[in-house]
């Protein structure tokens, strides 16, 4: 049995994208967790709008269901750590 990195020998099948190269992994990865960091972000800033008011639910009736999902998550951690 082999350990380590399986050297590929052959280029991709016909109809596939090429995999990339070694110097342009680290460059791709970056780009992904960019687009990973840009959707997280933009999910923060809408929770917050929608905080402040700009959507359609009342900010209070939020800001109580998020404290009570918050309790709950935080007690049965609480739980699991006891059991």
């Amino acid at each position: 049995m082999t350990i380590g990195r399986t050297i590929q020998t052959h280029g991709p099948a016909p109809g596939q994208v090429p995999a990339p190269t070694r110097p342009q992994l680290p460059h791709h990865l970056i780009e992904l967790g960019g687009l990973v960091g840009q959707a997280d972000l933009g999910a923060f800033l809408d929770l917050a709008g929608q905080l402040r008011g700009t959507g359609d639910t009342d900010p209070a009736h939020l800001r109580a269901r998020w404290r009570q999902a918050g309790l709950r998550a935080f007690e049965a951690d609480r739980d699991a750590d006891t059991a």
